[in-house]
């Protein structure tokens, strides 16, 4: 049975995956474009999706409201 923390835990692990999809393909896009001035938003998105894969594994390690706070930071 699902307890509200683990419902809370749930939604915010789906809603990271999905937005570390948008990056993922943003950056698939960036890659195939051979402009050099997208180094900048490469590095940038890189860091998003890192930052998101770090909560991802925190939010299913040890959920906690200071990893739900993270995790809608990132999504904002």
């Amino acid at each position: 049975m699902f307890n509200s923390n683990e419902s809370e835990r749930n939604e915010l692990v789906h809603r990271a995956k999905s937005k570390k999809a948008e990056l993922e393909s943003k950056m698939h896009k960036l890659m195939a474009d051979s402009n050099d001035n997208i180094s900048e938003s490469k590095k940038e998105l890189e860091a998003k999706i890192d930052k998101l894969n770090h909560a991802i594994s925190e939010a299913t390690d040890n959920f906690s409201e200071k990893v739900a706070e993270k995790i809608n930071n990132i999504l904002s």
